[in-house]
């Protein structure tokens, strides 16, 4: 069963890579209770779901720092905290680097003991379009759990216009930019064990500041994107995953 999983993660990552159509839903933990929800959500918009699985629970201040940070990478308001307005934390603004990315955090991992859950699906039979419609999903989500829509469930962005570029898939977003989030690299974020293993590494809310910790955590989240990059071999006999280099 483990075998399974591992080459339906990698299957899916394959997909992902690939597709113009392909899609990542993750079920935050600030969500956990709605997941039957998002899968018929998926599957009454007429896509088709290629793999799912949960992962974690991710326990650790900094795990889930790191996970918004990998998910939304590239996105200038993790820095900047420019859409704190729209959910202000009780106990006021997160203070120091990446405020953005900790006020994420305690919004998405309310529940922070419960899993994540991800599906990778294909829309290319929609019969809608799934980026216009999940936020009448979202809100149902909200009204299930008190809890805002988009920190209960993350759809990642349309990869049609960028799907086959040699620099990567990753966008270059600025400013109020929340658009740069793509099935590729959140599929490899979330299912390939070696990116999962680097974020459940030990590390402090102070290596925030560090040097040190932000070259490597570029270094990661540059490696998502990256195209070039084979992830496994010998699917067919057995999926071994390659070990990438931010790992030595």
């Amino acid at each position: 069963m483990e075998n399974e999983q591992k080459d339906g993660g990698a299957r899916a990552i394959d997909h992902c890579k690939n597709s113009k159509t392909a899609v990542t839903l993750l079920m935050w933990p600030a969500g956990y209770t709605q997941v039957a929800e998002a899968r018929k959500f998926l599957l009454n918009a007429g896509a088709r779901i290629l793999y799912e699985s949960t992962l974690g629970p991710f326990t650790s201040e900094m795990e889930q720092i790191k996970l918004v940070m990998g998910i939304y990478a590239g996105e200038e308001w993790l820095k900047t905290n420019c859409w704190y307005f729209e959910s202000p934390l009780p106990a006021g603004k997160p203070k120091g680097p990446f405020p953005g990315a900790k006020w994420k955090q305690k919004l998405c991992f309310k529940n922070g003991d419960k899993p994540l859950h991800v599906f990778v699906a294909d829309v290319a039979d929609a019969n809608v379009n799934v980026w216009d419609a999940k936020y009448q999903v979202r809100q149902s989500m909200a009204n299930a759990t008190g809890n805002d829509g988009n920190v209960c469930m993350h759809l990642s962005d349309n990869q049609a216009e960028v799907i086959g570029l040699k620099k990567g898939l990753m966008a270059s977003s600025t400013g109020y930019g929340c658009d740069s989030s793509y099935a590729y690299h959140t599929c490899r974020m979330l299912l390939n064990p070696f990116s999962l293993e680097f974020l459940r590494r030990h590390s402090d809310i102070s290596d925030l500041s560090e040097n040190k910790f932000l070259e490597r955590f570029e270094t990661y989240t540059k490696w998502l994107s990256d195209t070039s990059w084979v992830d496994f071999e010998n699917l067919e006999t057995g999926c071994k995953w390659n070990r990438p280099s931010f790992m030595e």
